[in-house]
């Protein structure tokens, strides 16, 4: 197993924040993500996915499972159907100045060192724009 955390202070307040985040924009926050999509109306546990994304030309499709939903605080998911099985972990911690993100990535077998510098480069870049689109709401 793999363990991978990155995370970022936006000063912004966990309502804004978690709004921002809301997985079905993905796409419109990173070029990493190019479709996100469900058929449910509203997310929450138990909503699966379809992801297509990936930091480079070479897109990868997985789904994404909720299994928690906790607005404005948490938000989990357990990836599968793509090459690095595993889940997800996005917890939202009010700070004095607004919001801290703790994004975190458990994959289900060993990283190579390379890949696992590939996977935080692109967990920083996402967490960047995610913090540049909320600090401009």
């Amino acid at each position: 197993m793999t363990d991978l955390t990155r995370s970022v202070e936006i000063l912004r307040p966990p309502e804004i924040v978690w709004e921002v985040m809301n997985m079905r924009r993905w796409p419109e926050i990173s070029n990493i993500f190019d479709e996100v999509s469900t058929d449910n109306a509203a997310l929450a546990a138990g909503t699966v996915l379809s992801i297509v994304a990936g930091p480079g030309e070479e897109k990868v499709r997985y789904t994404a499972e909720i299994t928690a939903y906790e607005a404005p605080r948490r938000l989990s998911y357990h990836r599968g159907g793509g090459p690095l099985p595993g889940s997800s972990d996005w917890h939202l911690t009010p700070t004095a100045r607004g919001t801290m993100i703790t994004y975190a990535n458990k994959y289900d077998h060993d990283l190579e060192p390379p890949v696992q510098v590939s996977i935080c480069r692109a967990m920083e870049k996402f967490l960047d724009e995610l913090q540049r689109v909320a600090q401009e709401v």
